[in-house]
């Protein structure tokens, strides 16, 4: 990690704000070495110019406030330098979140990954970089990393989650709302609650009718489980009629 004197630091600052301005941005093409230093004058060129100074000084194109906060954050000792290789990253940027300690141990070591494959359970050790989008949501949670029977769970919650939707879909289910004789269709929704047809005289608020759904209700729609169980019924009365 490379740091700057306070000579060299005061040297820089005695030459003016716009000599600090490009020693920064010439810091920024080599930024995964040079992050510690980059917030060292930051941090110092605020002190002396005011807190407002860097957005004054250096051009949006030149570096992002992504960069710029996490060079302070470097300099301040609360992330590892490498974090800044890619600070636009989501994975990054949630590790930085964690623990110093944590960073370095992640950034070091890598992260236990949690593999499912034909019903077994196996993990493999993989550098922060090598995650992938999903793997990441897997992995990294906001309070700090998923140990393996917490990714494993995850992972079981996505597989059914994908199972209901893939069921959702290969029944292609229509909602059919009758509204002054006109029957009218509208998509399952997850916003409000169905009840089940009551057992009375009454007409119900729905019905299966010929392997689908109808509904007599304007004003009736759907929660998640609730449709889930509705498509279960509905299968059911289909493969009777098969």
């Amino acid at each position: 990690m490379k740091k700057l004197s306070k000579v060299e630091i005061k040297a820089l600052l005695n030459q003016g704000a716009a000599a600090v301005a490009v020693a920064i941005v010439s810091y920024f093409e080599s930024i995964t070495s040079s992050a510690f230093m980059i917030g060292q004058l930051l941090i110092a060129a605020r002190e002396e110019w005011g807190d407002n100074w860097d957005t004054k000084n250096i051009k949006p194109t030149q570096a992002t406030k992504a960069m710029i906060d996490s060079c302070i954050r470097v300099a301040n000792g609360e992330i590892d330098e490498r974090l800044v290789l890619v600070p636009d990253n989501d994975k990054y940027r949630l590790v930085a979140r964690y623990p110093k300690s944590e960073q370095k141990k992640i950034l070091d070591k890598g992260v236990q990954l949690v593999i499912l494959k034909d019903g077994d359970v196996d993990t493999l050790n993989t550098p922060l970089h090598a995650l992938t989008c999903d793997q990441t949501t897997q992995v990294l949670a906001p309070e700090g990393v998923r140990d393996v029977p917490s990714q494993r769970a995850w992972l079981f919650d996505q597989q059914k989650k994908n199972a209901a939707k893939a069921e959702r879909e290969a029944l292609k289910l229509d909602v059919v709302i009758i509204d002054e004789g006109k029957g009218k269709k509208h998509p399952p929704t997850k916003t409000t609650k169905i009840v089940e047809p009551a057992n009375t005289q009454e007409q119900p608020d729905w019905e299966i009718v010929d392997g689908g759904l109808k509904t007599h209700a304007p004003d009736l729609f759907f929660d998640e489980l609730a449709l889930h169980d509705i498509l279960r019924k509905i299968a059911k009365e289909r493969s009777k009629g098969a």
